[in-house]
């Protein structure tokens, strides 16, 4: 029960009147959060402010400390709550919601952030009094590791982690929110406290090392374990069980029910072991999991790094027909197969009914493939991939060819005699495809077209996603407005979509921006080359329109696969 008296009334004014509380929203261990209006710019925001659960009391506005011996660490933990705001300012993360505003008052602190279009998994299982499908975790589970991968890289761990704190809104893009139990970085400051505060968690949902307060024992495995139950909860709507329960009967103290895949289980079963060293120890520990080596699994795909599926063709190949590109096409190939292919599959392991098909030639696919590669002039651009357009670092191109769309689910199909997409579609993108996939899949075309494809650098994609030597300033690749070029979260409706259905850019080029992030040849980092992660650019159909800039990069293990994660060819 909410207890109004400690909440900031509905029309509080605040910093002189430029924010004007609309309503109140939630409250957790360290703060509550309400709606708020920005008076003159007539915006809706989100607003945090710093209020500790069982240590603060409210005097009119004022927030206040219920015991004098919790002034000091009342105090460390705002400090705390000020670099918390800061560090998710400097974050930037598609799902993790950015903060914009930080200020003083009432004797504590607050911060805004974007207010979301959406509810939290576990109002959308209480609105629908019943568990969560598979599939809808299986889209939102890389989003939140992609999150989780970018605050664990800062050295900050989440450590509330449930479906409470997941936000959705109706494009299926998923945002990781409230970070307030991240602020626990010292069991000294837990300790001092003279309440029975402690170290905070929420009950179900947090390991043994978080329960006992084993400051020193807590990692990304502590999320990672959060995690687990989460997807627990979602899809049985059941209360995980306890990491004693766990550690006593294993499998036995879990309730899975036969609609859950055994590779989900298996999953939940990982993240939730009992004992620390036994979970994933890193996001990419968890991205490259090998689903299929654990017997009995299941079609669905649970992780980004499961290996490839042979799936059915459904219909005859179309070419999609846009207008010709403003350059020149690529040479034609040394050698083309003229092999006869006929492709039969049988149905799918979901059970549907797939049409088998015949396709005439391998060379009407590879021919057109061909085809539509675009010959890129040789130049110059200034390099924004910080974000702002006023970037004096002078880049250098040298001319190249470049794929008019990116490579469609049938000309994968063609070279590799299998397509590993989620959302089918001969002509759509081919997705679920990691970098090392895409090397493979070059390698074996290279040796059917005698060409020299490869993955094109990142310097010669943003090039061409900018339109080359005519390229027009743009922030999307051939418009200032998204909704021309792009398939991204306000028009996707949640999928892929044919290639070439939107307007062209500059040199002719189709789709890239928006529809999927696309791999680049280059590393994100040094290190390894069998593990670093891999550049990806143009952003995807779950993205909002920042992350579909010609600016905007991004990257990822290149083990992984997932569903808005395709290539586009070079030469």
């Amino acid at each position: 029960m909410i207890d109004e008296r400690l909440m900031l009334p509905i029309g509080t004014l605040l910093q002189d009147g430029k924010y004007r509380v609309v309503r109140y929203m939630a409250s957790g261990g360290f703060g509550n959060t309400y709606e708020v209006e920005h008076v003159k710019l007539h915006k809706r925001l989100a607003l945090k402010e710093f209020f500790m659960r069982g240590v603060n009391l409210r005097e009119g506005l004022t927030v206040t400390v219920s015991v004098d011996d919790n002034r000091a660490s009342f105090e460390q933990m705002r400090e705390k709550f000020y670099k918390e705001a800061q560090r998710l300012a400097q974050l930037d993360e598609l799902h993790i919601v950015e903060v914009s505003d930080f200020f003083e008052e009432n004797a504590t602190a607050y911060y805004t952030m974007r207010l979301i279009d959406g509810e939290s998994l576990a109002a959308t299982m209480k609105r629908s009094g019943q568990p969560m499908e598979e599939s809808e975790l299986t889209q939102m589970l890389p989003q939140v590791l992609s999150a989780l991968r970018c605050v664990h890289s800062q050295g900050i761990y989440h450590l509330d982690i449930k479906p409470g704190n997941i936000m959705r809104n109706a494009t299926g893009h998923c945002w990781l929110i409230d970070f307030g139990a991240s602020k626990q970085l010292s069991a000294a400051e837990s300790q001092t406290l003279s309440t029975s505060t402690g170290l905070c968690y929420t009950p179900g949902f947090a390991p043994s090392e978080q329960i006992s307060g084993n400051i020193k024992r807590i990692g990304p495995w502590t999320d990672f374990y959060a995690l687990g139950a989460t997807l627990y909860n979602l899809l049985t709507d059941q209360m995980p069980p306890s990491p004693d329960d766990i550690m006593d009967d294993e499998e036995d103290a879990f309730d899975f029910t036969t609609k859950i895949s055994p590779t989900m289980q298996q999953l939940i079963l990982w993240l939730m072991s009992p004992r620390p060293r036994q979970r994933p120890q890193s996001v990419d520990d968890i991205l490259n999991w090998d689903a299929e080596s654990i017997s009995g699994t299941s079609q669905e795909t649970v992780v980004a790094a499961t290996p490839q599926r042979s799936v059915a063709i459904t219909k005859e190949p179309v070419v999609p027909q846009p207008e010709e590109p403003i350059a020149t096409p690529a040479p034609k190939p040394k050698v083309v197969p003229s092999i006869e292919t006929v492709v039969s599959e049988k149905t799918s392991q979901d059970k549907k009914p797939q049409q088998a098909i015949t396709i005439k030639t391998t060379n009407e696919v590879l021919l057109n493939l061909i085809n539509n590669m675009v010959t890129v002039e040789g130049g110059t651009y200034y390099d924004h991939s910080s974000g702002f357009w006023n970037s004096s670092e002078e880049v250098e191109v040298k001319g190249f060819s470049i794929g008019k769309f990116p490579v469609t689910q049938i000309e994968w199909q063609t070279v590799m005699g299998s397509n590993p997409s989620t959302f089918k579609g001969d002509n759509h993108p081919v997705e679920m495809v990691s970098w090392f996939d895409c090397q493979e899949f070059i390698k074996r075309l290279n040796q059917m077209t005698g060409m020299k494809f490869r993955l094109p650098n990142e310097q010669e994609w943003e090039f061409a996603a900018r339109g080359g030597i005519y390229g027009q300033g743009m922030h999307y690749a051939g418009s200032d407005d998204p909704n021309d070029v792009a398939w991204y979260t306000k028009n996707s409706k949640n999928t892929t979509h044919d290639v070439g259905r939107k307007r062209p850019n500059e040199l002719g080029i189709y789709d890239m921006s928006g529809n999927v992030w696309e791999w680049c040849e280059d590393a994100y980092e040094q290190g390894n080359p069998d593990s670093v992660r891999r550049v990806r650019r143009g952003g995807g159909w779950y993205c909002d329109n920042n992350a579909i800039l010609v600016t905007s990069r991004d990257f990822f293990s290149p083990n992984g696969r997932i569903n808005y994660l395709g290539l586009r060819l070079a030469i």
